[in-house]
């Protein structure tokens, strides 16, 4: 039975979004998008710790106003390219989970069309079976009245359903 109380629903869609996580997590292009990421953030928190913190170079008080105006426009020129290297290594990690994504939608597209074309596989042999043996329980009785013996239907049977495949293919064909 299916519980549908609030807690075994919550607890059933952490569950799948932690599978789906993992999932997404060993894909090999997202974890290196994700690395991308980390070094981009890191690399952004370094800079902006230089830039609020620019007198902590020892040659800082030797230097002129004029130099000191122009090591911060430095740092922040920095701290911009840095923010803008997180802004594509987010965006680069968006597109690696949308891939990822698509392509596990995709295996399910391909997984269920699998399946559907394997029942109709085996409706078809089902029925294939089925027209076979109801043919030749038609045929057997018309063979042995025709003076045959069953050890001798049993030999000519295969030929004989192939011939009436065909005529029956030609029937409908025409038709």
């Amino acid at each position: 039975m299916i519980d549908y109380n609030r807690s075994a629903v919550l607890t059933k869609m952490q569950e799948l979004d932690a599978r789906r996580q993992a999932e997404r997590d060993a894909d090999p292009t997202v974890a290196s998008a994700q690395k991308t990421l980390a070094s981009a953030q890191h690399k952004l928190e370094e800079e902006e710790d230089g830039a609020a913190h620019p007198d902590r170079d020892r040659r800082w008080a030797h230097w002129t106003q004029g130099q000191r105006l122009s090591v911060r426009s430095q740092w922040g020129e920095r701290v911009a390219q840095a923010k803008q290297a997180v802004a594509d290594a987010e965006q680069g990690l968006r597109t690696a989970e949308g891939a990822h994504i698509r392509t596990r939608y995709l295996a399910g597209l391909e997984a269920k069309k699998a399946e559907q074309q394997a029942a109709r596989d085996a409706e078809q042999a089902n029925f294939a079976a089925e027209q076979e043996a109801q043919a030749k329980e038609q045929f057997r009785g018309a063979y042995l009245a025709s003076g045959g013996t069953s050890e001798q239907f049993e030999a000519a049977w295969p030929g004989m359903w192939r011939k009436e495949l065909a005529t029956r293919t030609l029937a409908r064909g025409l038709n």
